[in-house]
């Protein structure tokens, strides 16, 4: 059973040309993971179609985010080295599985 508190935390997006109606949630405007939006089916708050059009959609949304991480990447920040450096050892070669570059920590 599905807390009744995100009844309120999520709206129906029914301005989305590509799929149909979605759901997305209020504090972020992104698409619920899909354990999510079975609950909101089981409870009678969506039907099974603005299910799978949120299901297609997502897929699409986190595509774009995907591509634009990519095509904005610029390398690891100092931070992100010495994590990499923290978590592998000095002379490690890690991978950004995103982008495929790599480089030694």
């Amino acid at each position: 059973m599905v807390d009744e508190k995100y009844k309120s935390q999520f709206y129906l997006d029914w301005t989305n040309d590509e799929t149909g109606p979605v759901a997305r949630w209020h504090s972020n405007d992104k698409i619920p993971f899909a354990d999510m939006l079975q609950n909101f089916v089981d409870a009678g708050w969506m039907d099974a179609q603005i299910q799978s059009n949120s299901l297609a959609q997502r897929i699409i949304e986190d595509r774009a985010a995907i591509e634009a991480y990519r095509a904005n990447y610029r390398g690891p920040s100092t931070e992100e080295m010495l994590e990499a450096r923290a978590e592998f050892g000095p002379g490690a070669r890690v991978v950004n599985v995103l982008t495929g570059a790599s480089y030694t920590v």
